[in-house]
């Protein structure tokens, strides 16, 4: 393999064939040259290797990720229109807290209700929202001023 040695790495392209029975068929194709240093003749040999699968991983890969990009455009209007149920006053105050630094402990204390009581409210409000956490609820408020 003097023709890897000289040149450092060996030449390869992707090419799309088409077979007999008419299947497209991606081939990522290798060539090497053999200089025989005893007969000074050189030897041309092509590799061929099937990657069409990878080629077809590969497409599904970009599909997908151009999906969840207009996926994320649609869902950023989407909730910016989608209808919520009004937040009760106590749930505002509880958002209102949050946002200005508290923990769940302090919250608790200043609006003398336990710490059960403050998950269950935010349980009410991730399902108002249409939120999964609390600080995708917060962003949620904020992003339509209801805070």
């Amino acid at each position: 393999m003097e023709c890897a040695k000289k040149h450092g790495k060996i030449p390869k392209f992707n090419l799309n064939l088409q077979t007999r029975s008419w299947h497209r068929l991606w081939v990522n194709v290798s060539k090497l040259v053999f200089e025989s240093s005893r007969t000074a003749q050189r030897l041309l040999i092509h590799l061929a290797h099937d990657t069409s699968e990878q080629k077809k991983t590969g497409q599904l890969v970009q599909k997908m990720m151009n999906l969840s990009q207009e996926f994320m455009g649609l869902g950023k209007s989407a909730v910016r229109a989608a209808p919520i149920s009004s937040l009760s006053e106590q749930e505002l105050s509880i958002f209102r807290l949050f946002t200005a630094g508290k923990n769940s402990a302090e919250v608790g204390k200043l609006l003398h209700i336990s710490l059960q009581t403050l998950r269950g409210h935010w349980h009410h409000i991730n399902q108002k929202l249409r939120t999964q956490n609390r600080l995708e609820a917060v962003m949620n408020a904020i992003h339509r001023k209801l805070i």
